[in-house]
C-alpha cells in the first residue's frame, strides 16, 4: 500500500493507465506528468536510477505528453529522443535562470534555486537571479 499526506492506494499505476487509456478518446491538447519526488518516504534526488512515469504511461496515452520535476539539459533531451515525452518542463529552474532556454541551448550552468524564497513577498528569488551574461561579469 501506497501512502503519502492521507492518500493511499494499492495499485496506483493501473488505475493511472486506466484514465489515461480513457484520456485518449477526448482529444486533448496534452497531458503533464510530474516525476515523483518521494518513493518510499525518501526524497529523489537523481532520476537516473528510477522510471520516468512518461516511460511508464507512454503505452497508455497516445497524444503528447509534457513531463516535468527535477530534469538537466542532458535527461529532458533523452527522454524526448527516446520518444516517452514529447516536451520537457521545467519549473524552478526558470524561476532562479531567467534565460532558461538560451543556458539549455548552449549548455551553459544553471543558478541553483533557493526552495525558501518560493512563497514569500518581495524580489528575493523572484528578480534577483542573474542572467548568464551577469553572472560572468
Amino acid at each position: 500500500m501506497n501512502r503519502f499526506m492521507d492518500t493511499q492506494e494499492s495499485d496506483a499505476q493501473s488505475i493511472y493507465s486506466y484514465i489515461l487509456k480513457k484520456l485518449n478518446s477526448w482529444n486533448l491538447a496534452y497531458i503533464h506528468l510530474i516525476e515523483p519526488r518521494i518513493l518510499g518516504g525518501m526524497e529523489i534526488k537523481d532520476h537516473k536510477f528510477t522510471t520516468s512515469v512518461a516511460t511508464i504511461f507512454r503505452k497508455d496515452y497516445k497524444g503528447l505528453i509534457i513531463i516535468a520535476g527535477g530534469y538537466t539539459r542532458e535527461t529532458a533531451m533523452e527522454i524526448v529522443e527516446k520518444g516517452d515525452a514529447d516536451l520537457v518542463a521545467f519549473g524552478r529552474h526558470f524561476i532562479s535562470n531567467p534565460d532558461l532556454p538560451f543556458r539549455l541551448q548552449h549548455s551553459y550552468p544553471l543558478n541553483p534555486y533557493n526552495r525558501k524564497t518560493f512563497y514569500v513577498r518581495g524580489p528575493e528569488g523572484y528578480t534577483d537571479y542573474p542572467f548568464y551574461s551577469q553572472s560572468k561579469l
